[in-house]
């Protein structure tokens, strides 16, 4: 899949953060940034919930042939292992 996922979502000092995921070549690639700067962190862990998020939107992407089984698999697979981690 060459196309990110983003959603946008609320923090507890009530800015809003938008997360990108790339899922492509047997890897997931996380990025986080708060709405209104130029750069992307990619050393922030995601979260259960960004993971759980994650797969619902894989689930409806792959449901509408936009993803592959591959990918969705993999994000999956990933979901279980990460299941309760939380940075």
């Amino acid at each position: 899949m060459q196309n990110p996922i983003n959603w946008f979502e609320r923090l507890e000092n009530g800015a809003k953060r938008e997360v990108q995921v790339t899922v492509a070549r047997q890897k997931v690639v996380w990025a986080f940034r708060i709405l209104g700067e130029d750069n992307w962190e990619k050393n922030t862990q995601p979260t259960a919930e960004h993971w759980d998020a994650l797969l619902q939107k894989m689930k409806d992407r792959y449901q509408r042939r936009r993803a592959t089984e591959l990918d969705f698999r993999l994000v999956s697979r990933l979901h279980k292992s990460h299941r309760g981690v939380s940075p």
